[in-house]
């Protein structure tokens, strides 16, 4: 029998747990504050009427107050009953700890309001249901169901006319509680198995509900002092009832073994305080397990995880505060992790034992597997001496991972097309064909599979993934209904849909104990908190190696470190676990400050040993390599222009790499350029085309890389379609190339680049970026100055390229608009590494240009490139369309078209591609810069403009200080810009080397 009360206690706790525990509270509660237990209530009307109540039986008990009632009438029947229950009472130690065993609702046979002031003094509130119109009106949806009436109402149910109508009085009420005992685990507190009150409710429990009828408990503390004399007939016979009487004595020893204060069992009955140990029992009982077990049942909660944040583990194991996150072996003192450390090393030297035992085998594969997807290597005590090491436990690695870090969507989409073939049958199967949908923006497709997965694991009860399926769901709804990615077949339904996703709500519609067990993942992905947590963490460790670029480190963990490890965790939990989150900017933020700090730490100065005057070890925190992870990183999560302005602002002039992570690199962006190619305009990363190139520039990648790049680049070109961004961002990777490792150009290549560009055009596959390249960018110029510097002169025979190019300007009408671009961006730039004869029609091209259709555009640039040498004719020309433009020119335009024009002039006076500079005279007070190169002599100073001496060339700054007076003017000038702090570096350079 002593097994049978634990095992029962499980029960009991167990539905606690559940939110499943229905509490029966009598007068032996009740006694303990002062009140008359239900026989001493019975004594007051026997003395009434001239009777022993200790000569009636208990069913003859409800005939007392009747005797009475039907001679003394309602009024002295109720002044007996407020006279008893008139006096001062309060809740006891009782009613805390019931009220802690968090039932989910009570039901009492008292009258008093002892267990509405105890639940008020705890902060609990439950819905007071006295009467039938009371149950209708409770909003909380836990009720305290006064049975029996209560005192206010003058319903109380006491005396045999009350016992033998309460089915008429009570219908409401008397029904929900049958029902209670079909779906709640029922608990009688301050009750006798003798007590007529429950022999009533057992009986019409029974009659209505038959084999539906769940067994309840009754906790008995009558024979607290008798172990080993339990009427075991009694027992069964309230047992075959349908009641399981739990014995106090059978459990004595383990009652009394939980410490209990003096001070809670004061003013308690001796049996009061039976029954608060008895109920402290039922609520704190453990039975002894392993640490081992005691873990395992901690950690298996994260079993459907494929990876696990260490804080979560942190937390949930209780490991001190002294814990250090960043790193992979984490610090404590914990007795728990020391303990079961110890079992382990024990087990271990008893392989046979554990072998034999494959359930314990399994549980300690299963905590290892989790410290494995939470990263943690092992356990340190607070001294830094590992006290575990965590095995590897091989853990398959999904292989869309791998494709996601290596860029290869044409190896994902072939896995979707695969997944398309075959039924959902597991878990994973949901998460990991979403995940694919949503890689390629096939939101709608996404949205409905978590749809149904989130209806059935809740069905199958897997709250964990229904709660991170629906915030997915939510997630995905928001680029369904939202911004740049609306789906045209999202209609009303769906919207409205879409927006009633609340997940506080469901999470709180959870069981109360699912809800406990899983409140880590709401704790995270509610709000974002996790990212934001995070990137708070991160930017401090950014604060820690900004510092340690002007000190020294003597001991302690890198910060760099640190920082790797937040990003590998991070970047595992949000990717392994199918998290959809990715596009938000939250994200985008935290992945900006690692890189800027990767970035801070790589610039940070090397320490020279010989400098060290302290003579003890000493290091900084260098990041002296990138690793591809940061590549990958800033590829995959920063534009372009954020990379470029990263490069600027800490001076990068090279990044250094592993030659493993350059090949990384290589193969990433060749798998980036065929998946774009395969997918075209759908593809969408298209951008990150951009961001490789700017991430690839300052790699010293070796001129067979260079290759590789500049062919997958061709082969873009060729097949599919590049963005005005991609020309720029080629343009811009071709020549920081150039000029930091120009070993590694391959002008041949770039020829190629060249000719493709030039075939496409004559093929009419030019798109209208191909075209629109032509409008700004001087991409063609850039390549063939790469070449030129490269080869000196280049032999290759570029004839037939540029003869069609001649062919089509000479014969496609539809090139009409691109005419001038054509000729200045593509024509005049070959000519550079044209032939002889190539040349001399090029010259009579342009002068035909000139002559039929002047362009003061193509006049100027042609002149500029020596192409053509300026002549009166065509200067007529261009004197002529100035004037005309400045006199209707009005200047109000953002940009200045005057500005423009006059630019074009200043570059020809300036260099000296005038026939006659006098005609010029012409242009005096239309532009300052202009005033300024015409007649530097006499130029009015105090205009001078010192944007002027980053935008001209540096060599017009030796003319500058000829003039009198005008360098100490311009010192000042710049002066006073240097001190306002207003100064660009540039500008302080020209300072320090030319006015100082």
């Amino acid at each position: 029998m002593r097994g049978f009360t634990i095992e029962s206690v499980k029960k009991i706790q167990e539905a606690s747990q559940k939110n499943k525990l229905v509490l029966f509270v009598g007068a032996g509660v009740s006694a303990n504050s002062g009140l008359p237990s239900w026989g001493s209530l019975i004594s007051y009307f026997a003395k009434g009427i001239g009777k022993e109540a200790d000569k009636y039986t208990n069913e003859e008990y409800l005939k007392i107050p009747q005797y009475y009632f039907n001679e003394r009438g309602k009024k002295e029947y109720y002044d007996i009953i407020n006279k008893v229950f008139s006096v001062d009472i309060k809740p006891t130690a009782i009613h805390d700890i019931l009220l802690s065993l968090n039932p989910a609702h009570i039901v009492t046979t008292n009258y008093d309001d002892l267990i509405e002031m105890a639940a008020h003094s705890n902060g609990v509130f439950y819905d007071v249901v006295g009467q039938d119109k009371d149950l209708p009106y409770t909003p909380n949806g836990k009720m305290l169901i006064k049975m029996h009436g209560d005192l206010k109402f003058k319903n109380i149910v006491l005396k045999e006319d009350d016992y033998l109508s309460y089915s008429f009085n009570f219908r409401l009420i008397e029904n929900f509680i049958k029902s209670l005992f079909a779906t709640h685990i029922i608990l009688f507190v301050g009750y006798s198995v003798n007590d007529p009150n429950v022999h009533l409710i057992f009986q019409w429990v029974k009659d209505i509900l038959k084999e539906d009828f769940q067994h309840a408990y009754l906790l008995d503390i009558g024979n607290m002092e008798e172990k080993g004399n339990i009427d075991r007939i009694q027992f069964e016979y309230y047992k075959k009832k349908g009641i399981n009487i739990l014995y106090c004595s059978e459990v004595k020893d383990l009652v009394e073994s939980l410490v209990v204060s003096d001070n809670l069992l004061d003013g308690l009955h001796p049996k009061g305080k039976f029954l608060y140990k008895f109920l402290n029992f039922v609520k704190k009982y453990q039975e002894p397990e392993s640490k081992i077990e005691t873990m395992y049942k901690k950690l298996e909660v994260f079993e459907p995880l494929n990876k696990v944040l260490p804080d979560d583990i942190i937390r949930i194991l209780d490991i001190s505060k002294t814990s250090d996150l960043d790193k992979d072996c984490i610090r404590t003192h914990s007795e728990d992790i020391i303990k079961f450390t110890e079992e382990v090393d024990c087990l271990s030297k008893k392989k046979d034992l554990l072998n034999d035992d494959k359930v314990l085998k399994e549980k300690i594969d299963i905590i290892n597997k989790t410290f494995q997807k939470a990263n943690i290597r092992g356990f340190e005590d607070v001294n830094g001496k590992v006290i575990y090491n965590v095995p590897s436990v091989e853990i398959k690695a999904d292989e869309v991972f791998e494709a996601i870090q290596n860029f290869n969507y044409v190896f994902l989409s072939n896995i979707l097309d695969c997944e398309l073939q075959k039924p959902l049958n597991k878990d994973i199967d949901y998460f990991r064909r979403a995940f694919l949908h949503y890689k390629f923006r096939d939101y709608f497709l996404a949205y409905n599979i978590f749809k149904d997965a989130s209806a059935m694991f809740f069905d199958n009860k897997k709250y964990l993934l229904f709660f991170i399926s629906e915030f997915n769901r939510k997630h995905i709804g928001r680029l369904i209904t939202q911004g740049s990615f609306i789906n045209p077949i999202c209609d009303k339904n769906l919207t409205a849909e879409i927006q009633t996703i609340d997940l506080n709500e469901i999470y709180n519609s959870l069981p109360l104990e699912e809800r406990k067990a899983i409140s880590f993942i709401k704790e995270e992905l509610l709000n974002f908190q996790f990212v934001y947590k995070y990137h708070n963490r991160v930017f401090l460790l950014q604060n820690e190696v900004s510092k340690e670029k002007d000190v020294i480190r003597v001991g302690g963990a890198s910060p760099i470190i640190k920082t790797e490890i937040q990003l590998n965790n991070f970047w595992e939990y949000i990717t392994y676990n199918y998290l959809l989150i990715g596009h938000y900017s939250e994200l985008k933020a935290f992945y900006h400050t690692i890189a800027e700090t990767m970035l801070i730490s790589y610039t940070t100065e090397e320490i020279n040993p010989e400098d060290n005057i302290l003579k003890i070890p000493i290091r900084r925190s260098k990041l002296r390599k990138i690793p591809y992870s940061i590549m990958f990183l800033m590829i995959s999560n920063i534009e372009e222009k954020e990379i470029s302005l990263l490069f600027d602002k800490y001076k990068i002039n090279e990044l250094e790499m592993e030659k493993n992570d350059i090949d990384k690199c290589i193969s990433a962006f060749k798998n980036l350029v065929d998946s774009i190619i395969r997918f075209k305009t759908i593809f969408p990363n298209n951008d990150m085309l951009d961001e490789s190139l700017a991430a690839l520039s300052y790699v010293n990648i070796g001129i067979d890389n260079f290759k590789v790049i500049m062919t997958k680049i061709n082969e873009l070109q060729r097949l599919s379609s590049l963005t005005y961004n991609n020309y720029k961002n080629i343009s811009n990777f071709i020549v920081i190339q150039h000029n930091k490792f120009k070993e590694n150009i391959d002008s041949e290549i770039i020829y190629d680049f060249i000719q493709n560009y030039v075939i496409k055009i004559v093929d009419n596959r030019a798109s209208a970026w191909d075209l629109e390249a032509t409008k700004t960018m001087g991409v063609i110029e850039d390549f063939v100055s790469v070449i030129i510097s490269k080869e000196g002169n280049f032999l290759k025979d570029i004839s037939r390229v540029i003869n069609n190019l001649i062919w089509k300007i000479n014969n496609d009408k539809n090139l009409t608009d691109y005419r001038t671009r054509f000729f200045t961006r593509v024509i005049i730039p070959l000519f550079k590494i044209a032939n002889g004869n190539i040349k001399e029609e090029l010259i009579s091209l342009i002068n035909n240009e000139l002559k039929t259709n002047f362009n003061v555009e193509l006049y100027v640039v042609a002149c500029l490139r020596d192409v053509i040498t300026p002549n009166q004719e065509f200067e007529e020309c261009f004197i002529n369309t100035l004037v005309s433009f400045v006199d209707k020119a009005n200047g109000n335009s953002i940009p200045n078209p005057i500005d423009t024009y006059m630019g074009y002039l200043i570059n020809l006076i300036y260099a000296k591609k005038v026939v006659e500079i006098n005609k010029y005279d012409v242009f005096k007070g239309k532009s300052d810069l202009f005033d300024f190169i015409y007649d530097m002599n006499n130029f009015n100073f105090s205009k001078f403009d010192l944007k002027w001496l980053t935008q001209l060339p540096e060599a017009i700054n030796n003319r500058i200080i000829e003039v009198d007076g005008a360098k100490e003017l311009i010192k000042n000038k710049i002066r006073e810009f240097i001190i306002s702090g207003s100064a660009e570096i540039s500008l302080i350079k020209l300072y320090f080397e030319y006015y100082e």
